[in-house]
């Protein structure tokens, strides 16, 4: 539920015994933090916040400046901005593990993959419970090898997509 959740439903599956869950996904870190701190205004009990796992694209920068190009007079006629190919997607999850980290957030759910070994020690080392998804058996054990405290069997009524890309 990327981007879809607010505060108050966060909260509300909180406080109503499960795991209330910031999809921050899309988010940058100020609109993270501003979302956990809205959250923690609302409930006192454990709540959860899921970030994508940074996809490993290879590409060649040539064609994606040639696509931009060929993109430009639709982005122009449709009022839309050109897309930058950068490292905004590892950024921003960097700045969101720091976030869960810095305002003591209390589980941190993985979707796309499993973060390399470095961010599952720092979180774990501050006490925050994982979760990750799984589509199949061996995403599961790829999983539980890398550390995740839970693993949830994601069907495809998770959105369409897989946990992994």
């Amino acid at each position: 539920m990327a981007g879809s959740t607010t505060p108050q439903l966060v909260a509300t599956v909180s406080e109503q015994g499960g795991l209330g869950t910031i999809g921050a996904g899309y988010f940058n870190a100020e609109k993270l933090e501003s979302e956990i701190k809205k959250v923690k205004q609302l409930t006192t009990r454990p709540f959860g916040v899921n970030v994508f796992v940074p996809s490993h694209h290879r590409y060649l920068l040539g064609q994606v400046e040639h696509m931009n190009a060929f993109l430009e007079p639709y982005r122009r006629a449709f009022n839309l901005e050109e897309l930058v190919v950068n490292v905004t997607e590892k950024i921003q999850f960097k700045q969101a593990i720091d976030m869960i980290i810095n305002q003591c957030v209390s589980v941190c759910c993985f979707t796309f993959g499993i973060p390399d070994y470095e961010i599952i020690q720092k979180l774990k080392e501050t006490k925050v419970t994982l979760i990750g998804t799984a589509t199949s058996v061996d995403e599961a054990i790829e999983n539980e090898r890398a550390g995740m405290d839970i693993i949830v069997a994601q069907g495809s009524e998770a959105g369409g997509h897989r946990g992994f890309r």
